[in-house]
């Protein structure tokens, strides 16, 4: 259980946000994350939100699915969403998930 996340956001001189995830991106540390994105989601009218996955050690299933289902919210809620860099084992993990 020593895995962690870490978010950070910024604002981007375009107005967008962009939430920069770090560590472990798995079923243990779903939460934080999840609550992060969609908190950022849910403001609309605030900016595009735009997600870094370029920090992230560890990612599973669970971390793939929540990203697909902040992003239909997202497109629900017309915010303009989506990642801006993923590490090596992210882009694996997308990569290797099965389609919507």
């Amino acid at each position: 259980m020593g895995e962690r996340v870490l978010i950070e956001v910024r604002r981007e001189a375009d107005g967008a946000r962009v939430v920069a995830v770090a560590g472990a991106l798995t079923q243990g540390t779903l939460d934080e994350a999840r609550h992060a994105l969609r908190r950022h989601v849910s403001e609309r009218g605030r900016g595009a939100v735009r997600v870094d996955l370029g920090a992230v050690e560890a990612i599973d299933n669970f971390g793939v699915a929540m990203f697909g289902a902040v992003a239909a919210e997202a497109r629900r809620r017309g915010v303009d969403f989506g990642v801006t860099r993923f590490s090596p084992l992210a882009a694996e993990a997308f990569r290797q998930a099965p389609g919507p």
